[in-house]
């Protein structure tokens, strides 16, 4: 395990996941305020609408904080990864994963795998760039299997092993209204037009303990063991992604734009 350098907050580069929605959106704006400078990406998992709308959330961050968003990727692409990680459950036969997960809700698989892709390339490029924070979005109150505190333990584990810190700046907020009133109070939009992820489900029931521990052993067992080959292997491929110092202007990266574009030149 890699040892966490400990910094004070005020100017320090975090990764900052940006989904588009009203969670994340809130989240980079207490990162904002607390001193750090955000570079601030968001992941395509090749099933999801509407992902070019995440851009309005980021320039509504750049002019709010203007010296403190550095950057912006999107897209940035993980859907082979996320593919991969499922297709071992997918050639599964019924009575072995009968066997080994009785309780596992396949939906919250699906959701599991995704979230864990996007972590594997999000540790990557942290490592190539030494940025020492990741954060996301993330609040406990969801109740979805990603966001429960045995995945959160989880993925401050794989980036502690990494030299990275994983911030949870929302995790503990629990009224929806609060979220409205805080981003109202920062003059920041109270909804955003999030994308649109087909392979998403709302939550059917909380889960169950049994449940959560076919989930946690999902985990543990399919995707843990490969995960930190994949994040070395991706290192390297993460180096070829510039990003701007400090002070300079936010420019959205493409992935199929020859030379990456000023974010708020972008149509609206």
């Amino acid at each position: 395990m890699k040892k966490i350098k400990c910094f004070p907050t005020e100017n320090q580069r975090v990764l900052h996941m940006l989904s588009g929605g009203r969670d994340s959106f809130l989240a980079a704006a207490f990162l904002a305020e607390q001193g750090y400078k955000l570079e601030l990406i968001t992941f395509d998992n090749g099933h999801i609408d509407g992902i070019d709308r995440v851009s309005m959330v980021a320039t509504c961050l750049k002019e709010r904080y203007p010296e403190k968003i550095i950057s912006y990727i999107n897209p940035a692409k993980m859907g082979m990864t996320f593919h991969g990680y499922m297709m071992k459950d997918w050639y599964r036969k019924s009575k072995e994963r009968e066997a080994l997960f009785p309780e596992l809700q396949s939906y919250q698989a699906h959701c599991l795998s995704c979230r864990t892709a996007m972590y594997v390339h999000a540790i990557a490029y942290c490592v190539a760039h030494n940025v020492p924070f990741l954060s996301e979005g993330a609040r406990k109150h969801q109740g979805f299997f990603v966001e429960l505190p045995e995945m959160k333990e989880r993925y401050e584990q794989l980036c502690l092993q990494n030299g990275i810190q994983l911030l949870w700046p929302v995790y503990e907020l629990e009224s929806d209204m609060a979220r409205k009133r805080f981003l109202d109070e920062r003059e920041l939009p109270t909804k955003t037009l999030e994308p649109q992820c087909y392979l998403g489900c709302p939550l059917h029931n909380a889960l169950t303990a049994e449940e959560r521990r076919d989930l946690s052993r999902y985990y543990d067992i399919d995707l843990l063991p490969q995960l930190q080959k994949d994040i070395e292997s991706l290192i390297p491929v993460k180096k070829s992604i510039g990003v701007p110092a400090a002070g300079t202007t936010v420019e959205m990266v493409g992935q199929d734009r020859e030379e990456p574009e000023p974010l708020w030149r972008n149509q609206m």
